[in-house]
């Protein structure tokens, strides 16, 4: 079902889930560890959505400071993928610098096949970074937050809107039924 036409989810607490497409943290360390595609009901989504629509317009030591925090409790996927993508990026690098993928594959004691799509998959990551920094004018060397992915170009809902303010507030209709209950029982002891 497409994710627009699904019904609200709630949370354990009974409140409404954010909605959106799945959120990932992008760092640009070449050494930076991986990162978990965050759902809408995962706990840190909200802040992550917040800082996908607002972190652009904090002054930078406070952006800084938001996006170190979300890197430090942001989910690890399972398994690390930062030493294949280290490795893919060295041989893209000696690949431009004129290395052949022979010798890079036995540089590394892998098959010619694995050498080449390492190189593929470093030229779509550097040619699509280059495209986004052109489009946007945004800093490719900056820990940012971005969409992992969307069918139809979705964004997060943006937790300091109104709309999303009054979801968050809003109860469920079982704690309002629960309420009702206790309003009822209160009424027949008091009278």
């Amino acid at each position: 079902m497409p994710r627009s036409n699904r019904p609200p989810e709630r949370s354990r607490d009974g409140k409404r889930r954010f909605s959106g497409p799945p959120l990932v943290l992008k760092n640009p360390r070449i050494d930076a560890r991986a990162y978990r595609e965050l759902e809408p009901d995962d706990e840190l989504y909200g802040l992550a959505a917040w800082a996908y629509h607002h972190a652009a317009g904090l002054p930078l030591p406070v952006r800084r400071g938001l996006l170190q925090s979300l890197e430090t409790a942001w989910p690890r996927p399972q398994g690390d993928h930062r030493e294949g993508e280290h490795r893919a990026l060295l041989a893209y690098r000696a690949h431009e610098a004129g290395g052949s993928v022979e010798e890079i594959a036995e540089a590394w004691s892998v098959a010619p096949d694995t050498a080449r799509r390492w190189i593929r998959r470093t030229e779509r990551d550097v040619e699509a970074e280059q495209l986004e920094h052109a489009e946007t004018g945004a800093d490719v060397a900056e820990l940012r937050v971005e969409v992992a992915w969307s069918e139809h170009g979705e964004e997060p809902d943006d937790p300091a809107s109104p709309l999303a303010r009054s979801r968050w507030l809003c109860s469920p209709p079982e704690q309002l039924d629960r309420r009702a209950d206790d309003l009822r029982r209160f009424r027949s002891l008091v009278g």
